[in-house]
């Protein structure tokens, strides 16, 4: 995972820090590799774990789908 973050952090400065994280999942045997982003915001660190795990579970049936039909596995 990846993660940016932007603006600036005086003492002072009343802009609000923007974030945003890139999540890749790679199945090292065949190569896959399925990537999502969690588009920038103000997040606090709970929501932006909510939103990396959410994101990762999705990316997770991705990333499982694209395997088996790499590897012609039938039912999936």
């Amino acid at each position: 995972m990846y993660g940016s973050s932007s603006g600036k952090s005086g003492q002072f400065e009343r802009k609000l820090k923007t974030t945003s994280t890139t999540v890749f999942l790679t199945h090292e045997p065949t190569g896959t590799r399925v990537e999502g982003l969690v588009p920038p915001g103000s997040y606090s660190k709970k929501e932006m774990q909510q939103k990396r795990a959410s994101l990762k579970l999705s990316l997770f049936a991705e990333l499982e789908r694209l395997v088996a039909s790499k590897l012609n596995v039938r039912g999936r």
